[in-house]
């Protein structure tokens, strides 16, 4: 399991293998870092992963000082299960996000109709970004 968290959305890919078994979103899980330990929690009780991995934060982060807050809480989630854990710094192997977002769905046929259009500069960001986000994490090396 990968588990994904940017401003405002969580989300979480469940991998078995080379094999994507399932994907969900939460706008809820963002809200407190009380709400994404609980959130977490019932994926993990839900989903039973082998290992579960998070982002790992370096000094060049853009994500907010909230954000920061929502992964640490994750990972106390994570570790509260007593379950395998790693934090992997996020790579960026395409020339943006839509380019990778559009890989990953050939790779994954199951999740391209999650699959985002590129948006507008002034435009927020799509909800389902996060799955990819997530599921970028899940198959990095």
């Amino acid at each position: 399991m990968a588990i994904a968290i940017a401003s405002g959305k969580v989300g979480y890919v469940l991998m078995r293998g080379d094999h994507l078994i399932d994907w969900k979103i939460s706008r809820a899980a963002a809200e407190t870092p009380e709400k994404m330990r609980d959130v977490v929690t019932h994926w993990l009780t839900q989903n039973c992963p082998e290992l579960v991995v998070t982002e790992r934060i370096n000094a060049y982060s853009r994500k907010s000082d909230s954000t920061h807050a929502l992964i640490a809480a994750a990972q106390d989630a994570i570790e509260c299960a007593g379950l395998k854990h790693t934090a992997k710094l996020r790579r960026q192997s395409h020339a943006n996000k839509y380019d990778e977002i559009a890989h990953l769905a050939e790779r994954f046929p199951a999740i391209a109709p999650w699959a985002p259009e590129r948006r507008k500069f002034y435009d927020p960001e799509p909800l389902n970004t996060i799955l990819f986000e997530a599921l970028s994490l899940a198959v990095q090396d």
